[in-house]
């Protein structure tokens, strides 16, 4: 019995190492597929990161370019500002001066009124001649400001 016994035992401890070796064999090809999908999946993170990090290149050169045009913008809308400020100096010049011409065109025409009115019709008529450039500088001046606007 103990030889039976023995044979027995010896025989059932061959097969429990096969059996651990072919479980071994498994786990590490377990162990090799899932460090293959793990390294794979690696692969795929770094890919991902890089792709971040172009974006993030992209996104900061774009942002370093708009904050470059909005400055170029305030520059521009400064001297716009200045130009407009002129350009109402030059119209209340221009206003004044035609001001003064109609107030001297009723001194002329009181004074026309004494003359002749052959005399009188040529000094209208200069008058009005003077007054049609004037206004017509004043509505380019003006078309022109606009135009550069």
């Amino acid at each position: 019995m103990s030889n039976e016994g023995e044979n027995q035992q010896g025989g059932s401890s061959d097969v429990m190492p096969m059996q651990r070796l072919e479980n071994v064999e498994d786990r590490q090809a377990m162990l090799e597929e899932s460090l293959r999908n793990i390294q794979a999946e690696f692969l795929l993170m770094q890919q991902a990161a890089m792709k971040v990090d172009v974006q993030r290149e992209i996104m900061e050169e774009t942002q370093k370019r708009h904050g470059d045009e909005i400055r170029e913008l305030k520059v521009m809308a400064a001297e716009m500002r200045e130009g407009n400020t002129r350009l109402a100096a030059q119209y209340d010049s221009i206003k004044t001066e035609i001001t003064k011409v109609l107030l001297q065109t009723q001194e002329t025409n009181r004074h026309a009124q004494q003359l002749n009115s052959k005399e009188r019709l040529s000094t209208q008529r200069v008058m009005i001649e003077f007054l049609k450039w004037t206004i017509g500088a004043i509505i380019a001046a003006y078309a022109v400001t606009n135009i550069i606007q």
